[in-house]
Formats: C-alpha cells, sequence, structure tokens
C-alpha cells in the first residue's frame, strides 16, 4: 500500500507534456497515484484510505479551468480505471485540484507543486533546484536548502525536509554545536 504507482508509457508521458504545452486538456493522461493514508494514517477515516492522484495538465488551458476541469477530471479517471476497474465503486468522495486552485491556495506560481520544472533530467533527484545543489547544504555556513524543489524530487511529501535537517544535523556535530545551539559557540 505504500509505494506510488505510476501508469503510463513514455510515449503517453510525451504527448501528453506537448499537449499541456499547447494549452490542450490532456487525453488518456499517464498518472501516478499513491495511497497518502498507508503513511499517514490521520488522512482517512479508520478503515478507509485516501488516494491521490497526478496527471500533467495544462497550467492555462485554452477553453479556461471552469470549461476544461470536468473534461480533465473525466479523462484521469477514465486512464485511473484502466488499472483500476473498481475505482468508482469505492469511492466515498473526491476533491479536484486544477493549477489555478494550488496557485491560490498555496502560493505556489502556476500550480507547480514541484517548484523546479522536472520536465528537464538535469532537474531530477540530486540535480534539484540544479547541479551542485543538491545535497541541501550550501556554501554559506548554517544555510540548508529545503522543499519541493530540491532533492529527491518535487511535490508535497516532506521528505526534502527530512534530508535537509539531516544535513544540518550532521553539518552542526562536524562542527560541535548540538541543535538549539549556534556554530561556534562552545559547548556548555
Amino acid at each position: 500500500r505504500k509505494p506510488t504507482l505510476f501508469c503510463g508509457t513514455f510515449e503517453q508521458v510525451l504527448a501528453a507534456e506537448a499537449a499541456a504545452r499547447a494549452g490542450q486538456v490532456v487525453k488518456d493522461p499517464p498518472w501516478a497515484g499513491a495511497i497518502l493514508s498507508a503513511t499517514d494514517p490521520t488522512l482517512a477515516p479508520d478503515g478507509q484510505d485516501s488516494l491521490y492522484i497526478y496527471a500533467p495538465v495544462p497550467v492555462r488551458p485554452a477553453v479556461g479551468w471552469t470549461e476544461g476541469r470536468p473534461v480533465a477530471e473525466r479523462e484521469l479517471v477514465a486512464a485511473v480505471q484502466k488499472t483500476m476497474p473498481d475505482i468508482l465503486d469505492l469511492e466515498i468522495g473526491r476533491w479536484v485540484q486544477t493549477p489555478d486552485v494550488l496557485e491560490k491556495r498555496l502560493g505556489a506560481p502556476n500550480g507547480c507543486v514541484f517548484h523546479v520544472d522536472m520536465s528537464s533530467p538535469t532537474r531530477l533527484g540530486p540535480l534539484r533546484p540544479g547541479l551542485g545543489w543538491g545535497k541541501h547544504v550550501t556554501d554559506v555556513p548554517g544555510l540548508v536548502l529545503s522543499g519541493a524543489g530540491t532533492q529527491p524530487g518535487g511535490g508535497v511529501t516532506g521528505i526534502p525536509g527530512k534530508l535537509a535537517a539531516q544535513e544540518l544535523m550532521r553539518s552542526l556535530q562536524a562542527e560541535g554545536s548540538t541543535p538549539g545551539q549556534r556554530p561556534g559557540r562552545p559547548r556548555r
């Protein structure tokens, strides 16, 4: 229940990217899904689960989100049903967020929860947010980078924060500091 499921071919990913860049709602989109309540049971009532499904969409569809949202939602559900045919029988509720909603709710430009474009191999994994910055530590003493734009990848997972905190702890220990104590100060 904990792994993320990705469904789609490389060709589907390329076609979806081209359609989204052209402002078109993606037909038969590739998608990723995760049962978020498998790692955090507080996200669903006892005995139930919350399933997160993500698919590429245009930031601003040519038809606008008022008209584009129902179409994008139908396309995504139809794509998911190819892998999980009984998904609608299990569904209790649904919450759909389009890029414009995400932008307003999270302050994420263009609704991008990845913060840094992930369509380029030079912006993935340890190369996030850029070459030489993938280990969260910087050349500025005490400055550690974290967030969806940092390694290992985008989204709202908490993993970049955990990795950044681990790097900070390592650097503090290497300098003889303890958490809550500024680097360079003597221990008491």
